[in-house]
């Protein structure tokens, strides 16, 4: 009996000296004692999920940097006492072996974060795999350092509940090519866009009246390109489309850029919007009736090619017939001309004969367009209707 109660006291107290072994913890920091020591009875390689409330020091990020950040999936700081993340809080490069567990990082903010430092979010793995930063408050200020610079090695993303901040997806059809899904972030009630998920600037859904600061900084935009502002546009913050790379290629490209502004008034713009590149590059194409205000405006007027919508011709590649083209447009031939039924709102409809002339350009609110038979030229028309999404269409009509 006295052997049996001995070596049961071994083994209780070899447990005890255990670091304990948990996929989940949460802890407080207050400012007394440092998270290092906070975590002293834990096992760093077995915790997957970790919740920190209070606050914590340049030394408290500095552990997890480089002592728990590889193993975790998800460190929520959601209600953590945070209002600003300090420079370089997660700025490292995860080193994994090929062998090695990589999880999906996902780090999600505080709830009350204003501010994001220089470098703060700059996480990488040396084996690609995206690190997710969930917002779960207000869209916070970043730094000169921009997480847009590394897309898409770091991804921003927002939290169901978000009462500040929703995500907005725009199917954007360019062409032949296939459709591509692009995500914006986007203030609740759509009418701030903050910034694009997606490298290629394709353009900004119908309903948006403010686009943020640096909200395409750096991306790029191919040769050929058409990039979309939608009418109720107001304004566009400082350094919006900033050092936008054009990319030209090395042969026969698709053609010239074009950036279509559907605002009747100019947006009024802050400091270094467009580029020199980009304003001596890109066809900006505006309403008939404005051209004479954007050719007068300060920062629109720097455009070396300003054209009235009525010259606007976005047509390239072979034209599709009515049999195989989207579902989102049917025509309906009668004997007054041609009834274009939608399946999705739309703003405008353009109507051009096949020399490239326009022969109708018009706002749209309802989901069933007439046409009449002057409209309707040999061989045929092309009718093109941009949808609110930002997405647009093409439609062969015969004669």
């Amino acid at each position: 009996m006295r052997k049996i109660f001995i070596t049961t006291i071994f083994i209780l107290c070899a447990i005890c000296g255990m670091r304990a072994q948990s996929d989940t913890v949460t802890v407080h920091v207050d400012g007394t004692t440092s998270l290092e020591s906070l975590m002293e009875d834990y096992d760093e390689c077995s915790i997957r999920y970790l919740s920190i409330t209070g606050n914590l020091s340049e030394d408290d990020y500095a552990y997890i940097r480089n002592n728990i950040l590889k193993s975790l999936k998800v460190l929520d700081l959601k209600n953590a006492e945070i209002d600003s993340l300090p420079k370089n809080a997660f700025n490292c490069t995860l080193e994994y072996t090929s062998s090695e567990y990589m999880p999906k990082t996902q780090i999600i903010l505080p709830n009350i974060l204003e501010y994001v430092s220089d470098n703060a979010i700059a996480l990488k793995k040396n084996r690609w795999e995206p690190s997710t930063f969930v917002i779960t408050g207000q869209y916070p200020k970043f730094a000169d350092y921009d997480w847009r610079n590394s897309y898409p090695e770091i991804i921003l993303r927002v939290s169901e509940n978000n009462l500040y901040c929703k995500e907005v997806e725009m199917i954007h059809e360019y062409y032949e090519w296939e459709p591509m899904n692009v995500r914006f972030i986007c203030s609740s009630d759509t009418t701030i866009l903050y910034c694009q998920d997606y490298c290629s600037i394709y353009g900004v859904v119908e309903g948006v009246r403010i686009i943020s600061s640096s909200a395409f900084e750096n991306r790029i935009i191919g040769e050929g390109q058409v990039t979309y502002l939608p009418s109720t546009l107001d304004s566009i913050g400082n350094r919006a489309f900033y050092n936008v790379d054009m990319i030209v290629s090395t042969c026969c490209g698709p053609g010239i850029s074009h950036l279509v502004c559907m605002a009747v008034n100019p947006p009024k713009l802050g400091e270094e919007v467009f580029g020199e590149r980009y304003t001596g590059s890109v066809y900006l194409y505006v309403p008939d009736e404005s051209i004479d205000l954007y050719k007068n405006t300060e920062g629109w007027k720097n455009f070396v090619k300003i054209r009235p919508m009525s010259r606007y011709y976005p047509i390239k590649g072979d034209i599709k017939e009515n049999a195989k083209r989207p579902n989102s447009v049917e025509v309906k031939y009668n004997e007054d001309g041609c009834v274009l039924q939608l399946s999705k709102p739309s703003s405008r409809v353009m109507v051009y004969d096949v020399d490239g002339t326009q022969i109708l350009n018009k706002k749209i609110t309802s989901q069933a367009i007439q046409l009449n038979k002057s409209l309707l030229n040999k061989p045929y028309s092309l009718a093109v209707i941009a949808f609110t999404d930002g997405t647009t269409e093409v439609i062969k009509l015969k004669y």
